[in-house]
C-alpha cells in the first residue's frame, strides 16, 4: 500500500515530536459541479404560461427564461421561472415577438444578479474562467434545429455540465450535444452573490490551501491532506487561490475517480465502457469512461442499466458508505472488521440495501469526524465534498495504523479528536486509543 505509506510516517513523526509533515500540493484529480437550481420548462406550474403578449409558451420557448430563472436563483432569487416570465413581460424585458432583453433579467429577477454581457460564439476560455470562479454560464445550442439554451454548471476539463431546462435533468453539453467547441453558438453571464457558504468569504488565506476551507471547517485536516495527497483538488480562480466547495455534492462519476484514486486502482485508455451516457471517449483524458471502467470492473459502483451510467446524478451519503465499503473489501482484503452482533452504533442502519454497509463504516471509524453523526443524520441527504473527504481520510487513517501492526478496537473511550484532528495536535493519551 504504498500511498499509506507516507501517512504512517507522519503519524509517527506525530506521536514522537507532535508535529506534522506537509506534502506539496500535487495535481488537480476532481473538481467540482455548481449546486445550481434545476427547472424545467415543462413544468405544468408555468408550462402555459405565455412569453409576453406572444403566442409563445414556456413549455414550447421558455428555455432563455428557464435558465436565467436558475442562474438568479443560485444567487438568491426567489422567483421560479413563471414569476420570472411574468416580471419580465412586466418590465420590458420581452416583446410580443417572445424575444428576451438579456439586459433587463436583473431587475424582473429582483437585482439578485448583474448583466455582464454575451459573446455569439464558444468563447470556452471565458466559460472556464466564469465557473473556475462559482458563476454559471448560460449557453446557446440547438435542438432539433433551433437555438435553445442551457445553465453550465460546472466543467471536468473539456467536459461541461448543464442543467437543460428543455429536459428538465443533469447532463453534458458533451453526452447530449457533441463537441462544446462546435455546437456552443453563444454564452450569457450574470454574477451575483452566491448564497452557498463558501462564496461569502473574505480575501484568501495565504495559510491555507484552499481560501474556502479555513482551520475552522471541520474537514478542513481531511481536506488538506488528500489535496496532498493528489485524491481531490479544487478550482484555480483568476487571483491566483484555490476553492474546494466543501459544502457542493459529490457526483457518481467523482465518486468513480476518488475510489480509483484512494484505492490506487489503475485506470487507462486501453479500459472501454459500455455506458453511452458518458459521451465521446476522449483519448487525452481518462475522465469518465476510463475511471468508471476501473470501478465497475473492480466492482465498486454500477450502472443503472448496461447503457446507463447517470454519471452526473448526486450521490447521497448511504450510497457513498457502500461504494467505500465495496472498494475496501474488494481491494484491501482483510482491512476491515466485521462488528460484533451487540454493535448497534449511533446511525440508523435499517435499510436493506445500504444499512449493512453503513453499521460496517461506522464500526471501523469511516464516520468518524461525520459532523451531526447519530439517529437524526440523514443517510439519504446528499453526500457533500467535505464529508466524502472526510470518509477517506479516516479510510487512509485506519490503514495506516493497521499497516503498522496496531490493533483496532472499539473505542468508546477514546477521545473523538484521536481521529479527527490535526496530527501535531495528538498527545501520547491520544494515540495509547490506537494502539
Amino acid at each position: 500500500m504504498p500511498r499509506f505509506a507516507g501517512l504512517v510516517a507522519v503519524c509517527i513523526a506525530a506521536l514522537l515530536t507532535m508535529l506534522l509533515v506537509a506534502g506539496a500540493l500535487a495535481q488537480p484529480v476532481v473538481a467540482s459541479q455548481l449546486d445550481v437550481p434545476l427547472w424545467s420548462q415543462h413544468d405544468s406550474r408555468w408550462s402555459s404560461v405565455h412569453l409576453d403578449g406572444s403566442s409563445y409558451t414556456m413549455a414550447g420557448s421558455g428555455c432563455a427564461v428557464t435558465s436565467c430563472a436558475m442562474v438568479a436563483a443560485y444567487f438568491g432569487s426567489d422567483k421560479n421561472p413563471g414569476e420570472l416570465c411574468r416580471a419580465l413581460g412586466a418590465n420590458g424585458g420581452l416583446d410580443s415577438q417572445g424575444r428576451m432583453y438579456w439586459e433587463r433579467v436583473p431587475g424582473a429577477a429582483g437585482g439578485t444578479i448583474s448583466y455582464i454581457g454575451r459573446w455569439d460564439y464558444a468563447y470556452l476560455a471565458r466559460i472556464n474562467q466564469e465557473v473556475d470562479a462559482g458563476y454559471p454560464v448560460i449557453a446557446e445550442v440547438r435542438l432539433h434545429g433551433a437555438s435553445h439554451f442551457v445553465v453550465i454548471t460546472g466543467r471536468e476539463g473539456s467536459t461541461y455540465h448543464i442543467n437543460d431546462p428543455g429536459f428538465g435533468d443533469r447532463t453534458t453539453v458533451n453526452a447530449r450535444y457533441g463537441n462544446p467547441g462546435t455546437v456552443i453558438h453563444g454564452i450569457r453571464i450574470y454574477h451575483g452573490q452566491s448564497s452557498s457558504p463558501e462564496s461569502k468569504l473574505g480575501p484568501p488565506d495565504p495559510n491555507r490551501i484552499f481560501a474556502d476551507v479555513p482551520a475552522t471547517n471541520p474537514y478542513c485536516a481531511a481536506i488538506e491532506e488528500l489535496a496532498q495527497d493528489g485524491v481531490m483538488s479544487g478550482y484555480i480562480l483568476p487571483d491566483g487561490s484555490s476553492r474546494f466547495q466543501p459544502s457542493q455534492p459529490v457526483l457518481r462519476a467523482q465518486t468513480a475517480k476518488l475510489m480509483c484514486g484512494i484505492f490506487e486502482l489503475g485506470a487507462d485508455e486501453s479500459l472501454e465502457s459500455t455506458f453511452a451516457d458518458l459521451g465521446p471517449d476522449l483519448p487525452e483524458s481518462l475522465y469518465p469512461h476510463d475511471y468508471v471502467a476501473a470501478a465497475v470492473t473492480a466492482g465498486i459502483i454500477q450502472g443503472r442499466s448496461p447503457e446507463v451510467f447517470d454519471p452526473w446524478s448526486r450521490v447521497s451519503r448511504a450510497q457513498f458508505v457502500t461504494m467505500h465499503v465495496r472498494s475496501a473489501e474488494n481491494l484491501q482484503l482483510g482491512l476491515l472488521a466485521s462488528p460484533p452482533d451487540d454493535f448497534s452504533g449511533l446511525v440508523n442502519h435499517s435499510d436493506p440495501v445500504h444499512g449493512a454497509n453503513l453499521r460496517m463504516a461506522e464500526y471501523n471509524g469511516l464516520l468518524d469526524g461525520l459532523i451531526g453523526l447519530g439517529r437524526d443524520w440523514d443517510p439519504w441527504a446528499p453526500c457533500a465534498r467535505g464529508e466524502a473527504a472526510q470518509m477517506l481520510h479516516d479510510w487512509e487513517l485506519r490503514s495506516a495504523r493497521l499497516e503498522v501492526g496496531w490493533i483496532y478496537e472499539a473505542r468508546p473511550q477514546c477521545p473523538s479528536e484521536a481521529f479527527t484532528g490535526v496530527l501535531e495536535n495528538l498527545t501520547v493519551e491520544h494515540f495509547s486509543c490506537l494502539l
